[in-house]
């Protein structure tokens, strides 16, 4: 398995090897060669997988001179994340005085929680879960605010599990009524959610949030469906890294057995689990090495190449999902309904109906993209 997990190693540049070595393995400063490292190809690097001002925190603290040129993506990461959270907590504080609530999701709250700094975990959006019930709420909250348009929710994709994003202040916020579409192959039931929701305590505020076991197998899955799409940061890795070995909220291997059995997830869980063994080895805890797949080498090749020439906007491969949702929409009626609201729908605006000009254009657009897909995927083998 070394010698398996040292070819690995081979694919990576000096640059990703330092990141890599550095970040997940622990391996102290002194101890890693900085020969052959361009500086300018290890900051895109790291400011593409999301790393680049966990890389300045570390190295400043060390005084190493390669800080500097991090400083100025923690300094944005900072800016914008404390501004993402105001904008946030306005939203939440009006959306608690008109009794709706929410969990907070993905890197709003485990920026806040797992990490000992707000920047260091870069944020571009906010994800907050909201109950089924509480949408009638929630939409007369929205028009009232001039977020939405009147009906618009009433006229969305109800299989796709957030509504149309809005904005509030400066901030993109993605409301979502479940954790992955309803008609995708792996899913996490809501009610067991909101059934088992986690208050967080800190010295600033008490924050709610997903049971931690149910949370670490959601970012797998979460990570999981962007690798289907084509594309990934290793941040988020780094943020599973984090939580398998925080004091507070550290899974817990029988109840993430429990869950993994339950929803049926265990084969796109082994996966992410096999990619973040190889990058953390054996800074990761024992219970996860039931998990680590033996069959690998392609998948975690791939890896390697999304980590290095992709990113998580990438969509090489994103109409694989869409057929997937297609394939387990039960019914032909559901069926034609789901393709109808994809060709149409103005995909921004779902309230918009596009013209019967408009309607062939995204057909025509829709078929060249999937056949690009198809392409893209045979000439470059995607395991997933």
């Amino acid at each position: 398995m070394i010698d398996l997990l040292e070819k690995y190693d081979k694919q990576l540049s000096p640059e990703e090897l330092f990141v890599v070595k550095l970040l997940f393995r622990n391996i102290p400063l002194n101890n890693l060669s900085e020969n052959n490292i361009k500086i300018q190809v290890l900051h895109q690097f790291a400011a593409k997988n999301g790393l680049a001002p966990l890389l300045y925190w570390i190295l400043n603290k060390h005084h190493h001179p390669l800080a500097d040129t991090f400083k100025m993506d923690f300094l944005a990461s900072s800016f914008r994340n404390e501004l993402l959270k105001r904008d946030a907590n306005n939203l939440i504080e009006k959306m608690n005085q008109n009794n709706i609530k929410s969990i907070p999701l993905k890197g709003f709250f485990i920026a806040q929680t797992i990490y000992d700094e707000l920047a260091l975990r870069p944020m571009s959006d906010v994800d907050l879960l909201i109950r089924q019930e509480d949408l009638p709420k929630l939409s007369n909250l929205l028009i009232s605010e001039q977020l939405i348009r009147p009906n618009e929710l009433e006229q969305r994709d109800h299989s796709d599990h957030h509504l149309p994003c809005i904005t509030y202040g400066n901030t993109p916020v993605e409301l979502h009524l479940s954790l992955f579409p309803t008609n995708v192959k792996y899913y996490i039931p809501t009610k067991d959610v909101w059934m088992h929701e986690t208050i967080f305590h800190s010295e600033n505020n008490n924050m709610p949030g997903m049971n931690p076991n149910q949370l670490f197998i959601y970012l797998s899955l979460h990570i999981y469906y962007t690798f289907i799409r084509g594309g990934v940061r290793m941040s988020w890795f780094y943020d599973l890294l984090l939580l398998a070995n925080h004091p507070k909220l550290i899974p817990d291997a029988n109840e993430i057995n429990l869950w993994v059995t339950k929803w049926n997830v265990k084969k796109p869980f082994s996966l992410i689990i096999s990619i973040l063994n190889w990058l953390a080895q054996d800074n990761l805890p024992q219970w996860t090495k039931h998990y680590v797949l033996e069959k690998q080498s392609k998948k975690i090749s791939k890896a390697i190449t999304f980590f290095s020439k992709s990113d998580q906007q990438k969509t090489n491969y994103s109409y694989q999902i869409a057929w997937e949702r297609l394939l387990l929409t039960n019914g032909l009626r559901n069926k034609l309904k789901f393709i109808w609201n994809h060709i149409s729908k103005d995909p921004i605006h779902n309230d918009k109906k596009l013209s019967s000009k408009q309607i062939i254009k995204r057909i025509t657009l829709l078929f060249w993209r999937t056949i690009k897909m198809i392409m893209s995927k045979i000439k470059n083998y995607n395991p997933f």
